[in-house]
């Protein structure tokens, strides 16, 4: 929020009226359309803002968590992991649905390869009551494999809702 005063004010000092309400309409989308960073911290999951999540896979694996709230019904998870070029060995996606305890609901589980190409899994989860749902995301490529990027996408169908942003 500092930051956008003082990028307001900037705008304001050094150009014209066009670059001053470009401006004013940039901050004010990112104020009511926050960009959130994926969260590393399981205490801490980023509130889960759409029905889709896209990240990208490198050597280095990354663990990220979100979370939302299960309503009574179905929920189908689609993961998709996609090799980026063709020096890919292998990549791999998990991830695990857990209730706030920690306690495993679902895991899904994709890998790609410069042979198999892309990957899909898909599963479906049956809620009886509205449950808070922790998503955490393991992306990684097994060390020793030549390989530049590879990418995922995780798409959410069925009977949930998102969470607004707590602020710190």
């Amino acid at each position: 929020m500092k930051n956008s005063v003082n990028l307001l004010l900037k705008c304001q000092s050094r150009y014209s009226v066009v670059t001053k309400t470009f401006c004013a309409v940039l901050i004010f989308n990112t104020l009511i359309n926050p960009v959130f960073a994926q969260s590393t911290d399981p205490d801490k999951p980023t509130p889960l803002s759409s029905n889709e999540i896209t990240g990208r896979i490198n050597i280095e694996g990354s663990e990220n968590y979100y979370t939302f709230t299960a309503l009574p019904g179905e929920i189908v998870v689609k993961l998709d992991v996609r090799p980026e070029s063709q020096d890919i060995g292998i990549s791999d996606t998990e991830v695990v649905l857990l209730t706030k305890d920690a306690e495993k609901i679902e895991r899904v589980y994709a890998s790609a390869s410069r042979r198999r190409g892309s990957s899909r899994s898909v599963k479906r989860v049956r809620f009886t009551r509205e449950t808070p749902v922790i998503i955490r995301i393991l992306a990684r490529i097994p060390s020793g494999y030549k390989t530049t990027e590879a990418s995922y996408r995780i798409q959410l169908e069925g009977n949930f809702k998102t969470l607004p942003r707590v602020s710190k």
